[in-house]
């Protein structure tokens, strides 16, 4: 199963050691941000993945994990791509991680990379037609098997792109099945891949499709819920979410509250290298531009300039 055979056998020791590499490039990518991480996520795909997919292998599980940790690697280099701003970048990688899965015959993780991954990619590129139709293809080829996890994330994505198209009762709708299928998971029996989306990851899908539909009251008691049960060490996605709720703050009209929330988010984005997360202080600085005469939202902003001044 070598995409091109080097002639040295892969050993369960080497793939054990890529695994819990790529975990770890994984939790410093959420901790610092892309910027400070992808050139080690490079190396890592072009060494050990590389060596890997080089190397001569005929034992079954093996195989499956090796195809498994270097679709990791893939999809962590495109979410790292989007995150440094470069989204051709981060196609290409989704697309590599994507036949990778088709050369090692596994369809749900190959549904998550074209469902999640790359229906997130056409979301946040403005295309919320394109990622919906990318959901809706992955979840009418799920295996029987497929992760409970899995589906609710693909019906988060199609609920996601619901709300930026306006459709509320569509978004309702794919998010009560979302919900249906988290409550059923197995947290003892899902892959690694899909271990991340819990009831906290599902609160901030949440939160977001209610910022888009307007819905402010149920996006600030989601963004909260999303932010408690996030944990300290995901630095980027709390930088992300209290920015989100500081513009939900200030388009129900509490602009103290707002301003509050919005230096901390520029505080948490300050401490890592994050395109995304500059970009949505920079979202929340055009969020706040009808109360620009009010003291807190000049003080906000000279703070901004200041600390993070990328976003201005």
């Amino acid at each position: 199963m070598t995409a091109a055979n080097s002639g040295r056998r892969a050993e369960f020791n080497d793939v054990h050691t890529a695994v819990r590499e790529l975990q770890d490039l994984r939790n410093l990518d959420h901790e610092r941000g892309a910027g400070a991480v992808h050139h080690r996520v490079a190396e890592f795909i072009e060494g050990p993945v590389r060596g890997l997919l080089g190397g001569d292998c005929d034992d079954e599980v093996i195989q499956r994990e090796i195809c498994r940790v270097s679709v990791g690697a893939r999809e962590l280099a495109g979410y790292q791509a989007v995150d440094l701003g470069a989204d051709g970048v981060a196609q290409r990688h989704y697309l590599h991680a994507l036949w990778l899965t088709g050369w090692g015959r596994d369809q749900a993780l190959g549904a998550y990379l074209l469902g999640v991954s790359l229906g997130h990619l056409a979301l946040h590129c403005g295309y919320p037609n394109q990622g919906l139709r990318m959901a809706q293809v992955a979840l009418s080829g799920l295996p029987a098997d497929a992760p409970e996890a899995l589906h609710a994330g693909l019906w988060a994505v199609a609920a996601r792109c619901h709300a930026r198209l306006g459709d509320s009762l569509s978004s309702a709708v794919a998010l009560r099945t979302s919900e249906m299928h988290l409550s059923r998971r197995d947290e003892s029996d899902q892959p690694d891949w899909i271990s991340y989306f819990t009831p906290a990851y599902l609160a901030d899908e949440v939160a977001h499709c209610m910022f888009d539909l307007g819905a402010h009251d149920t996006a600030q008691r989601e963004i909260r819920q999303a932010v408690d049960g996030v944990g300290n060490g995901r630095v980027r996605r709390l930088a992300i979410d209290t920015a989100l709720l500081a513009s939900s703050l200030a388009a129900s009209g509490d602009v103290e509250e707002a301003c509050a929330r919005g230096r901390d988010a520029v505080d948490l984005a300050a401490g890592i290298t994050s395109a995304r997360a500059v970009q949505r202080v920079a979202q929340l600085r055009v969020d706040v531009i009808p109360y620009e005469d009010s003291r807190s939202v000049i003080e906000l902003v000279d703070y901004i300039r200041v600390t993070l001044p990328l976003a201005l």
